[in-house]
């Protein structure tokens, strides 16, 4: 039998675009941090006098001091400047303007410093509480800030609708482009931060608080989600994580890790698929899944998480390590508001899967949608055509594995398989001993096609 693999290619939208503003207008202290700590008591008094005005761009080091400031031009700090923001300072941005730390080209690095404390915080707000842009960091800025608010950014004309925003360069590695240190983001647009192509948060980053936004609190670059620091993301429209594409989606050059965060990530939107993909350049990437995350996938045929997409004899190049516990298991799920079988594809191992992959205390459920992949394994009884060679399921395994590298996993909910052993046999492999299934329409698991490349008929698989 002709076997085949079609995988539907991902598409780049290279720009993120805002959208209306959030009707969602939580309040709390300004004086709260972390969500989780009590206010601290301010220092600081209360702003009088008028406001010193700014309104043109930074090209020399200056500090802006404690009280009221005013944004009244879409500046950028540029040239290798440097504004420094001191505690208690207040700066009130007109509506629809913006602070652009650096720029794309060297000679316009700039960097934003707004270190407060937690009895002298510092404040960025909208002008009379208007709708204003954001801090955006491109790829020559940084941005370092402490206990600082930031409040009604990411209007429906700024980049990615997001009070901050951290825009990388696409043809690098992940860039650490701010620090943040017990930041509140409050009552933005569509998302609180958005990090994208390749850009995102440094390792010394905490307690990041956002609350407040029109859609999720943040929407990231699956190339930075290691970054996103420890802090309370919910309050939100929607209590999630986007995970979306940048230049490249894939993980190709560093291997990262999805952290509990304590609410969902929602993969693809913003005009990209629900795909996550795992690919190394050179050598083996590897995407870790700590215990507790749950990942939603949108209803589409190419809403799927791919580990090595080739179809080869040789080594894949991806790797998936899922670290659930018993108290703790990581969930593959469907993003509908009412799921059903079928709404996502699943797991796909290309290649020769690496035998560092593991699957140990999942949950895989609503899958079975249309993958385009015939022949691998010996198909699926009961199906006529091309249904009975068709491979969907909740995992497939196109190359021989290592070893049976799913463990205490729970199936449920499938539209056709749960596993698909999609190997020409060198050692089969049983999945059934240590996974539980609930609720498959047809195999708990195929069989891979034996050595002389011929399947048994009638197939036959375990059900």
């Amino acid at each position: 039998m002709k076997r085949s693999l079609l995988l539907v290619p991902l598409v780049f939208v290279a720009s993120l675009y805002g959208c209306e503003s959030s009707s969602v207008t939580p309040s709390d202290d300004a004086g709260a941090t972390d969500g989780g700590e009590a206010p601290v008591p301010s220092k600081c008094t209360t702003p009088s006098g008028p406001a010193v005005e700014h309104g043109k761009a930074i090209e020399a080091d200056e500090t802006w001091g404690a009280g009221l400031h005013d944004v009244t031009f879409n500046f950028t700090i540029q040239k290798g400047a440097t504004l420094t923001l001191a505690p208690c300072a207040v700066v009130r941005v007109k509506k629809g303007y913006s602070i652009n730390v650096g720029n794309t080209d060297a000679a316009n690095e700039g960097s934003l410093v707004a270190k407060g404390r937690a009895d002298e915080p510092i404040v960025i707000e909208g002008l009379d509480g208007a709708s204003w842009g954001n801090v955006l960091v491109w790829p020559f800025g940084h941005a370092d800030l402490a206990y600082v608010t930031i409040r009604d950014g990411g209007n429906e004309g700024s980049r990615g609708g997001a009070a901050v925003h951290l825009f990388g360069d696409a043809n690098k590695g992940f860039q650490d482009l701010a620090t943040v240190d017990h930041v509140t983001i409050e009552k933005s647009g569509k998302y609180g931060l958005v990090m994208e192509t390749h850009a995102g948060l440094s390792p010394a980053s905490k307690d990041l608080t956002i609350r407040g936004s029109g859609v999720m609190a943040m929407n990231v670059g699956l190339p930075s989600v290691s970054s996103i620091p420890t802090g309370k993301y919910t309050g939100n429209a929607a209590d999630a994580i986007r995970l979306t594409g940048s230049a490249v989606y894939d993980i190709q050059t560093t291997d990262q890790t999805i952290h509990d965060r304590g609410v969902p990530y929602v993969v693809g939107g913003e005009g990209q698929f629900g795909t996550i993909t795992i690919e190394g350049t050179a050598a083996l990437a590897t995407l870790t899944v700590e215990a507790g995350v749950t990942l939603k996938f949108p209803k589409a045929a190419t809403s799927y998480v791919t580990v090595s997409s080739g179809t080869s004899n040789t080594a894949a190049k991806g790797a998936l390590k899922v670290l659930g516990t018993a108290a703790k298991p990581v969930t593959f799920t469907s993003a509908e508001a009412s799921p059903a079988k079928g709404d996502w594809a699943g797991i796909i191992f290309g290649n020769l899967p690496d035998g560092s992959n593991a699957i140990d205390y999942a949950r895989i459920e609503y899958t079975g949608a249309d993958t385009t992949i015939r022949g691998f394994s010996c198909g699926t009884p009961g199906l006529d055509g091309a249904e009975e060679i068709s491979n969907e399921g909740a995992v497939l395994i196109l190359g021989q594995p290592k070893s049976a590298f799913i463990r205490n996993t729970v199936f449920a909910h499938s539209l056709k398989n749960a596993v698909e052993r999609g190997w020409t046999l060198g050692q089969s492999f049983d999945f059934l001993p240590t996974n539980t299934f609930e609720d498959i329409a047809h195999c708990k698991q195929t069989n891979p096609r034996p050595a002389n490349n011929s399947c048994p008929s009638p197939t036959t698989c375990d059900k």
